[in-house]
């Protein structure tokens, strides 16, 4: 997505996903949220705030997305 902010600005809900640069897609996002969930839920041994803090970050990674895609759509 050309319209993206340059990597050093990217915001917190995607470093704490582990990414250091926004990522191409939702389903990109899912996955790793997937994947993070497993060793963070408390239940595989993490805590109620360590998953609590993944979920908020996902969240608001899949809200920036949306809102990066319908600035898109709307640039057309």
């Amino acid at each position: 997505m050309k319209y993206l902010p340059p990597v050093s600005d990217i915001p917190d809900c995607f470093r704490v996903l582990g990414y250091e640069q926004i990522p191409s897609g939702r389903d990109e996002i899912t996955r790793r949220y997937r994947s993070l969930a497993k060793s963070a839920h408390p239940d595989a041994g993490g805590s109620k705030e360590q998953f609590q803090t993944l979920t908020g970050a996902y969240d608001q990674a899949m809200e920036y997305m949306e809102k990066a895609l319908e600035h898109e759509v709307s640039k057309l």
